[in-house]
C-alpha cells in the first residue's frame, strides 16, 4: 500500500476495501502520516457539503426573484399614478402633475438657452467672444452672405490701465461695448471682444458705405461719451473691409493692415477701403 501511495503522489484507492488512502510526509522529523476513508462516508460527505451549496444558491435565487416581481410591481403601480395624475390632476394639493412637468421642461431649457448665451458672450464686455466671432465669420462666408468686417482697437489703453488701474480700464471696456450695442441696435451690425483691447464688428447685408457710416457713429459716440473716472476722452481705431470671396484669414490679415494704417496715421480713425 505505501508503494501505491508512493507511486500515486500521496492518494491511493483500494477497490477490494472500498477506501481512499491518504499520506501525508512532515519535513522536519521523517514521518509518513496515512490515514484512510471509506469510500460510502466521503461520497456522504461531498453530497452533503454539495446540498449546502445548492440550497443556498436556491434560496438566493427566490430571494432575488421576490424582490424582483416586488420592485416591478411598485414601479407599475409608481406608473400608473404618475400617468392618472397628469389626466385628472395630483391629489392632495399638489396641482396638476402635467403643469408641473411642464413648467419644469421649461425651467430645463431656459437654462440650457441661458448656458449655450453664456459660453457665446464674454464675461466682462457682454459682446459676443472670439469663439463667435469665428463660428459667425464662417457661416457667413459659408453661405456667401454680403459683409463688411471691421477691427477696431482702443487707443492708449495701455497708458489708461497703467495711469488709473485695470478697474477703470474694464470700465471703459465695458462702456465702449454699451456705446457700440446702443448704434448697432437697430442696425445689421454684431460686436465681438476679438481679444484684449481690440473688437470685431461684423456689418450683415449692407453695403460697405453704410458699414463705416455706422462705424464712424460708434467711434465718434465712443469719443463724446462722458466717463465718471477721471478720463479725458477714450477713442479707438479702425480698419474697415468688404468680404469679396477670399478666406477667412486673408479678409482678416486685409482689414487689421488697415487698422494699423489708422494707429499710425495719429489714432482715433476709421481706414476702409472703398468707402474712406
Amino acid at each position: 500500500m505505501l508503494s501505491e501511495l508512493k507511486k500515486s503522489g500521496g492518494l491511493y484507492y483500494d477497490e477490494h476495501q472500498d477506501r481512499w488512502f491518504f499520506s501525508y510526509r512532515f519535513d522536519g522529523p521523517k514521518w509518513l502520516l496515512v490515514y484512510s476513508v471509506e469510500n460510502r462516508a466521503l461520497n456522504e460527505l461531498v453530497w452533503s457539503e454539495s446540498q449546502k451549496v445548492i440550497y443556498g444558491f436556491v434560496i438566493s435565487l427566490l430571494i432575488l426573484l421576490f424582490f424582483g416581481f416586488y420592485l416591478k410591481s411598485h414601479w407599475d403601480k409608481t406608473l400608473i399614478n404618475i400617468i392618472g395624475h397628469i389626466k385628472t390632476g395630483a391629489p392632495d394639493g399638489w396641482g396638476n402633475l402635467e403643469s408641473l412637468l411642464s413648467q419644469e421642461i421649461n425651467n430645463t431649457r431656459e437654462r440650457e438657452a441661458a448656458l449655450t448665451a453664456e459660453s457665446a458672450h464674454d464675461a466682462l464686455t457682454g459682446a459676443l467672444n472670439r469663439r463667435s466671432f469665428d463660428k459667425d465669420l464662417q457661416q457667413h462666408i459659408a453661405e456667401n452672405r454680403m459683409f463688411s468686417l471691421a477691427l477696431l482697437d482702443i487707443d492708449n489703453f495701455k497708458t489708461i490701465n497703467d495711469s488709473f488701474g485695470h478697474l477703470v480700464g474694464d470700465v471703459v471696456l465695458r462702456g465702449m461695448v454699451a456705446e457700440c450695442k446702443a448704434i448697432l441696435a437697430q442696425e445689421k451690425g454684431t460686436i465681438y471682444r476679438y481679444g484684449g483691447e481690440e473688437f470685431a464688428i461684423i456689418f450683415s447685408e449692407i453695403p460697405e458705405q453704410q458699414a463705416w457710416q455706422l462705424l464712424e457713429q460708434c467711434r465718434l459716440g465712443v469719443r463724446s461719451r462722458e466717463w465718471r473716472e477721471d478720463i479725458s476722452a477714450v477713442t479707438f481705431s479702425a480698419g474697415l473691409g468688404r468680404w469679396n470671396g477670399e478666406e477667412a484669414q486673408a479678409l482678416i490679415a486685409q482689414v487689421d493692415a488697415r487698422l494699423y494704417q489708422a494707429k499710425h496715421a495719429g489714432k482715433d480713425q476709421t481706414v476702409a477701403g472703398n468707402a474712406a
